[in-house]
């Protein structure tokens, strides 16, 4: 059979054959050998632990919860039955849980997903791998609710092409319509480990291997060093013919590398009364944003590997920790590139111009200027700061006291 010609039904259906036994006490009957995780590493893709950056030592199956690891992200019950894996169960809450079967399916193996609240179910993913008679992937699918995607694996003596092509979601008993995606090159060593998979669609290197003996502070540096030379080589390669008052580095700490990068012009740099002194301080409402028309500026390729391995070993920190740790990194690389700008002509700059910085969602530009602007500089803006934060709180206040006096209408009605 082939799973492709079948794939919504196949997506859609939670057969009770696979997943009636996967309740947590049919799971520890004694019938199955029993382990715990703290990461689910369970896809059946062809190197998935490189491609998503896994930690080698968390992709471990432990015989019981005090000998795991971490819990801070939940457990993850795993049955085998003899020596192959029968299903997985994270755990989420009381009755609130991820249940994974593995099963076969003609020549396919299959891992399917489902998302348990109570008596609500919802498929999450299903995934069909077909080897050939030496167990080597042949062809990878991974199916979604919105989409699907198919990886036919090409082996030779340079590696393996993974050719991938993709589709949205069809109607139960239609055939997808595949177009290309993407294609992807895995290269080993001498000894037969991966060494480096490229993406040969965007020119960029997804693994290195070499990555794998630096420390995460090595990296971190690496990256600094890398962005700051990728830049200025961009800007002398496609000068920027537009005066500049701030070079703005935005980031996210759902994944702070690369960032996206604006170049605030003099015009945009406004306030209006009442308004948050900062709030031109924004990328996206700026005319020279990376995301948008500007691409003078391009941080994604070579380094791509470096970089979502570091935001892989980020993502493990707790919270506090992964942002003193950005934060650091984003001082550090603002006053190197400030330095490295006003002593160039690479950009034609303001007299006040400045390099800073700011993660998106928790808005902290003003945690950068405090480290970044002379203290003269600095005061007025912190002055402007505290005299808004304590007119947002009047108004705030205000508003609590109509509300409970019953006067809730609009000052205009």
């Amino acid at each position: 059979m082939n799973p492709l010609k079948q794939i919504a039904e196949l997506f859609s259906t939670v057969a009770p054959e696979h997943f009636a036994d996967l309740s947590l006490d049919e799971l520890m009957s004694g019938e199955y050998q029993v382990g715990f995780a703290s990461l689910d590493f369970f896809s059946l893709e062809p190197f998935v632990q490189y491609l998503q950056h896994m930690p080698p030592e968390r992709c471990t199956i432990y015989p019981s919860v005090d000998e795991m690891d971490t819990t801070a992200d939940g457990i993850i019950v795993v049955a085998l039955q003899g020596r192959q894996l029968h299903a997985t169960k994270y755990l989420i809450g009381d009755d609130v849980s991820y249940d994974t079967a593995f099963y076969q399916l003609g020549d396919w193996s299959c891992r399917q997903q489902i998302y348990r609240n109570g008596a609500e179910v919802k498929p999450i993913v299903i995934e069909f791998l077909k080897k050939d008679a030496e167990g080597y992937p042949v062809t990878f699918i991974t199916a979604r609710e919105y989409g699907l995607k198919v990886g036919d694996y090409e082996w030779s003596e340079a590696g393996v092409r993974i050719i991938e092509r993709s589709a949205r979601m069809p109607e139960v008993g239609v055939a997808p319509e595949l177009t290309p995606y993407m294609e992807s090159l895995v290269e080993f060593s001498s000894t037969g480990e991966v060494e480096i998979i490229r993406n040969l669609t965007q020119n960029s290197i997804v693994y290195d291997r070499s990555h794998e003996a630096l420390s995460l502070a090595d990296m971190l540096e690496q990256a600094s060093s890398a962005l700051h030379d990728k830049i200025l080589a961009d800007l002398q390669a496609a000068p920027v013919a537009n005066t500049v008052g701030c070079f703005l580095f935005e980031y996210s700490d759902q994944g702070p590398l690369p960032p996206t990068i604006a170049l605030i012009q003099p015009h945009e740099i406004t306030q209006e009364e009442d308004d948050y002194p900062l709030l031109w301080l924004n990328a996206p409402d700026c005319e020279l944003f990376t995301e948008d028309d500007f691409d003078g500026i391009r941080l994604h390729g070579e380094h791509d590997a470096l970089f979502d391995r570091i935001n892989a070993q980020i993502e493990e920190l707790d919270y506090e920790q992964a942002d003193q740790l950005i934060v650091a990194f984003y001082l550090t690389l603002c006053r190197r590139l400030q330095d490295s700008l006003l002593s160039s002509s690479l950009l034609q700059t303001t007299e006040d111009f400045f390099v800073t910085a700011r993660e998106f969602a928790a808005c902290n530009e003003a945690v950068f200027l405090q480290q970044l602007w002379p203290e003269e500089r600095w005061q007025p803006l912190a002055a402007a700061l505290e005299q808004f934060a304590a007119a947002q709180a009047e108004r705030e206040l205000a508003m609590i006291r109509r509300l409970e006096a019953g006067d809730w209408q609009d000052d205009g009605a």
